[in-house]
Formats: C-alpha cells, sequence, structure tokens
C-alpha cells in the first residue's frame, strides 16, 4: 500500500505555489456577487490570521497526531490561509474602490476647479468641411469645427456642492471623488495639464448590463473615476445664454489662488482635495500628455495632406500613444474579425518590445563603459545593472506615452519583476517571478482577471516559461513545420497553437467569443507589427521629441503609415473569408467539457520526450471548440439594457429578428454598435434575416448603418421607413411570418383606414384621433409573438388610442373566430388558452400609454419597462406602476434600468425561464 507521502509532491509547496493561491484568493473575491459586511470580513481576517499562525507554529514545532508530516501538514494549512488572505485583500480592495465612488444620494452640480488629465476624446458638433469627402473611408474629418463634443478625466482640487443654484451649507461624511469623467460643448479643446473652473452634474457611475457587453461600471472603477457627469452652463438661468457650455482657464501659481465666488458658503469638502506630491505627480504625468495631445494634433493636421497617413492615422496614433479614438468602423470590424485588435492596444507585447530595444542600448551602454578604466569603473555602482535599467526606463517611457493605462501598468510590472529576476540571477526560479508578477498585478488592481488581455499577457509567458524548461520543447515539436518554414517561423506557429489553445478557458468564462481565422492573422502580424512598426513608431517619436522644432518624426510616420498599407488589405481579406466568423463558446461547460480542459491541459506540459501527447492535448484543445459552441435556442426573446431606448432581439433557432436597435448616444457610440452588436457576437449571430424598426425617433432607430456594417440584414422594415438612415419597406398589419412553431405577426399600423369592426368599440373621440395624420409614436410597428400557450406583445411607443384599437380588433371576446382573416384582426386565431402573456410596456412606462382596457383585455403576466437609469422623463411612471399593480393577477415587472437585460426563453414544452442580467451576472459593483 502506498504511504501518504508518495501520493503527493510534498517538496513542490514553494514560495510560487503560496503566490498563486494568493492570486486565485484575489480573482475570486474579483467575481463575488456582494460584498461581505465589514463585521464578517474583521471575523475572517481573525481566522485567517489564526489559521496561518497555526499553520507555522506546525511546521516548525507539530504535534503529537501529525508524526512526521506536522511540515507538510503546516503548508497545506498556510495555503488555505493565503488563499483567504488573498480574498480578504480582494474584498479590501472592492471597500476602497466602491468608497471612492459619489454616493447616488449625493449627485447633483457642482463647481469644481480640476485638473485635465489624459487625452480628451474630440467630437464636431459642426458640419464638415468639404475636405472630409475626399476620402471615403478615412477615419477623421479634416476640418476645424467651431463647436466641440469633448470627453475627458478631471483631477479634482476644490470642490463645492450648489443646491437649486446656491451653495449648498452643511457637512457632508463621504469622501468626495478623485477623479471625474465629464462631457462638455466648448467652442475650445480641453487642453491636458490646464486647470479649469467649471459647473458639473454628477451622478454615481452606471454603466450598462448585457450578456457580452462591455462593463462600463467595472472599467470606471479601475480607472479610479468615482463619478460621471456633464459640464452645465456657468449662468443657464440667464435669457439669451448660449448652449455652448465653456470652461474658465486657471493657472495659478500658489495654492491660495483657488477660491469660490466671493461669499459663497463653504462645505467642509470645499478644500483641497490633491496633496504636494500628488500634485508633483499629476504634473509630471499632465506634461507627458500635453505631448501626446500636441503629437496628435500634428499628425491630425498632416493627415489632411497625405492619403495614406489619413487611411492610417487611426492604427499609428493606437500604437505610437494608446489612442483608439480614430480607427475607422470598418478598421474596427476588420480587426475584431481576426483577433487583431490586442495589437493596437499597447500592453504586453508593446512594452515587452521597448523593455527589449532598452535592453539592447544597455549592452551597448555596458560595453562602452567597459572601455573605461578600472578604477573610474567601480564608481559606477550600476555597470551591472545597465541594461536592466535601460530597459525599465524604455518600458516606462512607452507605458507613459500610451497613457499609463492598467495594461500597460500591467506589462511595465511584469518588466521590472523580470529585470530584477535576472539581476539577482533569478532565471533559474522563472515561475517564482510569474507568480510574483501575477501577485502584484492583481494587488493592485484586483479586477484585472476580468480582462482577456491579463490572460493573454500571462498565457504568453507560460509559453515561454515551459519553452525555457524544456516542457514545451518548441523547438522540436514537429521536424516536418522545421524542415519546410525553417526554425524562427515554426516556433512561432507552434507557440501560437497552444496560446489559442490555452485562451480558450478564459474565453469561455468570460464569454468573449473566438475568430477561427485569428491563428492565421496572428502569426502574419505579429512578426510585422513587432520587429517593423512598433520600432519605427517608437523611432518616429524619439525624434520628434529629441528635435521638437523639426518636422523628422512627422515624416518618418508618414513612412510608416505607407509601409503599414501594404499588408492591410491582406487582413481585410483575412476578415472576408469564412473562418473570420466568430466561434462563440457556452459561458457554462458541461462536466464533459470540464473534464476534457482538465485532461488535456496537463498533457501540453509533459516533458519534451512524451512529443506525441503533448501534441495530442494541443490538438484536442483546440478541436475541443466545436463542442462547446453555443447551440441555437428554440424561442428567445432579449430585451436590451440600451438606456433610454428600446432594443429587442428573437431568436428562433436559426432564425434572428432585431425589433428597435436602440438609440444613438453620440458620433462614437449607438447601442446597436455597443450593445446590440456585442451581444449579437456573443451568441454567435452574423446575419438577421429581419429587422424591424419600429418609429423613426432616435432611441429606437439609431446606429443603423453601423448594424448593417456588423451584420448581413436582408430585409429591414418599419413603422416610418422615410426617417431612417437605410433603404426600408413599411410593415402593415396582416403581414405574418411562421418560424416554425412560432407565429408571428405585425398588428398595427394599418395599410388603409377600414377600421372594420373595431370601429365600433371605439370613441368618436379616439376614432377622429386615429383619422387625422398620425403622430410618430402611433405609427410604431406593433409585433405579436405565439408560441403554444404564450404571448409576447412589442407595441413600440403607441399611445392610449392605438391601444384601444388593438384591443378591440384583437382582443375582443365578441369576435368571432371564424371571421374572415383579410380583415384587420382575426381575433383569438391560435384558439388555445393563453397562459403567459409577456409585454413590453408601451412607450417605455410612459403615463401616455398602458391603458386600463389594455391592461385588463391583455392580462399580462410579465411586463417589461425599457428605459435609462432616473431619466429626465421620468419612465416608468409610478401611475402607471401602480396600474399594473390593481391589476387581479398582478404581474411580474421588470425595468432594464436597474435589472439589466431582461432574457425570456421558451423550451419544447412551452415552458418559459426569465433571466436577469444584472442577477445572473451580479458582481459587486453593481451594488451603486
Amino acid at each position: 500500500m502506498l504511504k501518504f507521502k508518495t501520493l503527493i509532491n510534498w517538496s513542490a509547496i514553494s514560495i510560487s505555489c503560496y503566490l498563486a493561491v494568493f492570486c486565485v484568493g484575489v480573482f475570486c473575491a474579483s467575481r463575488l456577487a456582494s460584498l461581505p459586511s465589514v463585521y464578517e470580513s474583521i471575523g475572517a481576517l481573525i481566522f485567517t490570521v489564526c489559521l496561518i499562525g497555526g499553520g507555522v507554529y506546525i511546521k516548525q514545532v507539530g504535534f503529537s497526531w501529525c508524526d512526521n508530516h506536522h511540515q507538510e501538514i503546516g503548508k497545506w494549512i498556510m495555503l488555505v490561509g493565503v488563499f483567504l488572505l488573498g480574498g480578504l485583500w480582494g474584498v479590501w480592495s472592492g471597500y476602497r474602490m466602491i468608497q471612492g465612488q459619489l454616493p447616488e444620494s449625493e449627485s447633483g452640480t457642482y463647481d469644481i476647479v480640476g485638473m485635465v488629465s489624459g487625452l480628451p476624446i474630440l467630437h464636431s458638433v459642426a458640419e464638415k468641411s468639404p475636405v472630409s469627402t475626399v476620402l471615403k473611408d478615412s477615419p477623421v474629418s479634416f476640418f476645424k469645427p467651431s463647436l466641440y463634443r469633448a470627453t475627458f478625466n478631471i483631477e479634482v482640487l476644490l470642490i463645492q456642492k450648489r443646491l437649486k443654484g446656491r451653495s449648498e451649507k452643511g457637512q457632508s461624511n463621504n469622501p468626495f471623488p478623485q477623479r471625474l469623467r465629464v462631457s462638455a460643448q466648448s467652442s475650445s479643446v480641453p487642453i491636458p495639464g490646464q486647470v479649469i473652473r467649471f459647473s458639473t452634474r454628477l451622478k454615481t457611475p452606471r454603466g450598462f448590463v448585457n450578456p457580452g457587453g462591455f462593463d462600463y461600471q467595472r472599467w470606471l472603477l479601475q480607472q479610479g473615476i468615482g463619478a460621471i457627469g456633464y459640464v452645465v452652463p456657468k449662468a443657464s438661468s440667464e435669457a439669451g445664454s448660449s448652449k455652448a457650455v465653456t470652461a474658465e482657464p486657471v493657472m495659478p501659481l500658489f495654492w491660495s489662488d483657488f477660491s469660490f465666488e466671493e461669499g459663497a458658503a463653504q462645505d467642509s469638502r470645499n478644500s483641497l482635495k490633491t496633496s504636494s506630491v500628488q500634485w508633483v505627480f499629476l504634473h509630471c504625468l499632465s506634461r507627458v500628455d500635453r505631448w501626446r495631445f500636441e503629437w496628435r494634433q500634428r499628425l491630425v493636421e498632416r493627415s489632411g495632406e497625405a492619403i495614406h497617413l489619413a487611411d492610417m492615422l487611426g492604427p499609428i496614433l493606437a500604437l505610437s500613444i494608446g489612442d483608439r479614438s480614430y480607427l475607422s468602423e470598418g478598421q474596427w470590424e476588420v480587426l475584431q474579425r481576426t483577433g487583431l485588435v490586442h495589437l493596437l492596444a499597447i500592453s504586453g507585447l508593446h512594452i515587452g518590445l521597448a523593455a527589449g530595444l532598452g535592453l539592447i542600448i544597455g549592452r551597448v551602454a555596458q560595453r562602452t563603459l567597459s572601455l573605461l578604466p578600472v578604477m573610474v569603473l567601480r564608481s559606477v555602482l550600476a555597470y551591472k545593472a545597465t541594461p536592466a535599467l535601460f530597459s525599465i526606463v524604455c518600458a516606462l517611457a512607452y507605458a507613459l506615452l500610451a497613457g499609463f493605462t492598467v495594461p500597460t501598468q500591467r506589462a511595465l510590472i511584469m518588466v521590472v519583476v523580470a529585470n530584477v529576476m535576472w539581476m539577482r540571477g533569478g532565471f533559474h526560479r522563472p515561475w517564482m517571478g510569474f507568480w510574483l508578477a501575477a501577485a502584484i498585478v492583481l494587488m493592485i488592481d484586483p479586477l484585472a482577471g476580468h480582462s482577456s488581455g491579463f490572460w493573454m499577457s500571462f498565457l504568453v509567458v507560460v509559453i515561454l516559461i515551459g519553452a525555457s524548461q524544456g516542457r514545451i520543447n518548441l523547438q522540436h515539436q514537429s521536424s516536418f513545420l522545421v524542415r519546410r518554414l525553417g526554425r524562427p517561423l515554426s516556433l512561432l506557429v507552434i507557440a501560437q497553437l497552444y496560446i489559442t489553445g490555452l485562451m480558450l478557458l478564459p474565453s469561455s468564462l468570460l464569454g468573449v467569443p473566438q475568430s477561427g481565422i485569428s491563428p492565421v492573422a496572428n502569426l502574419l502580424a505579429i512578426p510585422v507589427v513587432s520587429l517593423f512598426f512598433v520600432p519605427a513608431v517608437l523611432g518616429a517619436m524619439s525624434l520628434a521629441m529629441l528635435f521638437p522644432s523639426s518636422d523628422w518624426g512627422i515624416d518618418f510616420i508618414g513612412v510608416v503609415a505607407n509601409g503599414m498599407s501594404v499588408p492591410w488589405p491582406v487582413i481585410e481579406w483575412l476578415s472576408s473569408t469564412p473562418l473570420s466568423e466568430p466561434i462563440v463558446l457556452a459561458t457554462g461547460f458541461a462536466w464533459l467539457g470540464w473534464w476534457l480542459i482538465v485532461l488535456t491541459v496537463p498533457l501540453i506540459f509533459l516533458p519534451p520526450g512524451l512529443r506525441l501527447l503533448k501534441c495530442l492535448g494541443v490538438i484536442l484543445l483546440i478541436f475541443s471548440v466545436k463542442g462547446f459552441e453555443k447551440k441555437p435556442p428554440l424561442l428567445k426573446m432579449t430585451v436590451m439594457d440600451v438606456g433610454q431606448g428600446l432594443s429587442v432581439v428573437i431568436q428562433v433557432h436559426n432564425q434572428v429578428l432585431l425589433y428597435d436597435s436602440g438609440p444613438a448616444y453620440s458620433e462614437s457610440f449607438t447601442a446597436a454598435e455597443g450593445i446590440v452588436g456585442p451581444y449579437l457576437r456573443r451568441e454567435g449571430i452574423t446575419s438577421l434575416n429581419h429587422v424591424i424598426i419600429s418609429h423613426g425617433d432616435l432611441d429606437h432607430a439609431g446606429g443603423l448603418p453601423e448594424l448593417r456594417a456588423m451584420v448581413d440584414v436582408q430585409q429591414f422594415s418599419s413603422g416610418e421607413p422615410k426617417r431612417l438612415s437605410v433603404e426600408s419597406g413599411h410593415c402593415w398589419a396582416g403581414q405574418v411570418w411562421q418560424w416554425g412553431e412560432v407565429k408571428i405577426r405585425v398588428l398595427w399600423p394599418l395599410k388603409d383606414n377600414s377600421w372594420g369592426h373595431s370601429s365600433s368599440s371605439l370613441s368618436d373621440k379616439m376614432l377622429r384621433k386615429l383619422a387625422t395624420p398620425l403622430k410618430s409614436n402611433d405609427q410604431s410597428c406593433v409585433l405579436e409573438l405565439r408560441y403554444k400557450t404564450t404571448r409576447v406583445w412589442i407595441p413600440g411607443d403607441i399611445s392610449k388610442a392605438v391601444e384601444w384599437f388593438l384591443v378591440a380588433a384583437y382582443l375582443s371576446e365578441e369576435l368571432s373566430e371564424e371571421e374572415d382573416e383579410s380583415k384587420v384582426g382575426d381575433g383569438l386565431d391560435e384558439g388555445g388558452k393563453i397562459e403567459q402573456s409577456v409585454l413590453v410596456a408601451p412607450h417605455h412606462g410612459s403615463n401616455t400609454s398602458s391603458s386600463h382596457r389594455l391592461l385588463s383585455a391583455f392580462a399580462p403576466t410579465h411586463v417589461v419597462f425599457s428605459s435609462g437609469y432616473r431619466n429626465r422623463y421620468g419612465h416608468p411612471s409610478m401611475k402607471v406602476i401602480e396600474r399594473y399593480h390593481e391589476q387581479p393577477v398582478p404581474p411580474e415587472l421588470f425595468t432594464t434600468a436597474t435589472e439589466g437585460a431582461i432574457e425570456f426563453e421558451w423550451n419544447a414544452q412551452g415552458t418559459m425561464t426569465v433571466k436577469r442580467a444584472r442577477d445572473a451576472h451580479r458582481r459587486f459593483w453593481y451594488q451603486k
């Protein structure tokens, strides 16, 4: 019988294991649905300290019951304690981040003095000049507008809250956020480092929550942004005040220069928010941001003269200063379909290249120092560390030029740890350096594990460490590849296969689609970008910094842009191939899928002699993707969380209908592109059978050109086709689609004014209202879905008048079932008993809709209000909510503003399940 000690390799428990367990604890804490209470955290901390202390005592002293295994048992107890310690660190970091946000109760208008930080995102409000039409797919329009809409960050220096035009008196115990993100409409551009005084209306950070969507609220937490808002006019109440908002620049020489208007009441937070040390740090960063801003302006101005630079302006700015706002929609689509977005997001690869260039320069400097006399050389303390210092400095410089974002900070930490380990001769213990870097990254940013870039960066390091230790023998994985492709290219091919396979698990957990053409595209693009374009861009910026008065750097960037335009057609061709269709993995693996992952991943790290099993592990891991692809649902309806607007995705097997595309918030963000598009990619949807736009209002029909560019749309129809930005047909009552067992039909608007039998049930006032030209809202296309015993109505923004007609035409019990279907309504044509009635509330829950007559006749069991959080219209109206609650059988109410996207799914028996996105994907930062 095997002894207990032989079953476990106790010697494997080292410092690396403790660091790894700590990282797992932090990551698990970041996925908590809610944070434990303070008392629970204190109790857990005491227990953790006792556990670690007990483990240390058992390891050193032991007990009689431990026999000879006290050291091993003590180590395992310490591992559990370190895991809890990592979790407590994540919990404490979560408390700190949440406390740094503006409480919802303190949302309001503030007078603020602050410094502009980072690069402002600019959009023109004025009309474009004819020059912008020269380049059809240019990522930027070349003109100087008279009015900008800017979004930028503010480092708060002084604050004061105003209440109804007056300064608010009293004190507040909540700390005010240090960093804000505000938008403004102004004739002047905010410049990084500029100190300005302005009034802003702030609210607590909040984002949309949709399956597969970008978690904006988490991003704000990671960026340290505690409140969001917009700049309001300084004298908005004055008659004739301009709508353009200007912020008053303040250039103080001393801190005492900051003050509000004389006689304004002060609260406890009207004080200096930044210490002297913080001011110095912010001032240094602002100098870098100022240079980045000027560099961008120079490139934008020069791009108006050079076509190649104009076409490649987005990629150039992304590689040089980390600004991806100038990438065109077409470029974004190409990069996403080929899996090359990470190449234009400055992170591990780019910072590593800069560190490598610094290492080469450091080697040259070290060789130069070696020519000095021995006595002089001994006085140079950093002689041995010269390459490492140059490597760290170059990586730090590139990180600063990229805005010192979270990914660049993560990569910089890895570079620093690697160089420190190298200086201490620790390359024989690479896993310790790996887990040390991961632990530091997660300590600084506990939410980093939710980013695919985090996994990509560290999995690449895993490949490199495995290759260096011989567990992944890239040199001899395939003699065929070496003979045919040569050693460097074969190593790149095998490494890319490993990375693709290892990324499957985090991609599944995070719900990130994978591109089938990504391995091929990365094999072609990574060497070109890393060996040519990144060094060239860094060289151009170096010339611009060394010779600021000359245009050598700008001229050299033009040459780089010409070089980038050569491989771009190849990437575009790859994005148009069938393999570029996104592969979406099921976010919850079945037990077989988990066991396949568990069994195949260890095969990759077998000793070099077992090549066949190692290759088998990689092949199984890659081709197992097909087994995890999401299967199309029998019937699924998702009411998206798009804010103050509406968008509903209906899936019937492989057929998809989109009802409304949501609002367009700005030129750079529409719900169709930023919310609906990612959801469709997550579901593996590349084609829409039908897009129905209820009517032409912007909160229902925003971003249609972007939607058509993302997916193939077979048919458009709308209640107001002439108001749409795309060609569309008209939806009329009587149009019917039969998709399997699901019947979809249009109930409104009417093609003519033949009211038929329904006119007798309408009052003269309602008939006159319907006979006159209808308002935009009342032209909404009303859609009905029937499946077994379930009925769904999506009525758009119709008013009570149309509701009354629909009740009379389709829900009246007096209507005969045998009536001719050529008439407007065919009554209860299904003949079955309706057990579930789902209603998307008309007009977002406005008091002009949801009449008593509709609710009584339709008898909804589930109602969804699609509205924005704390919207200015007050939707849904409290009167409407009370109206629903007064029904004989009150329906279950859902609100996208507070519950995120609402998913309804039916099985073959007609049983319906409902899922709320904020509950299904709940994280502790959703509590605000």
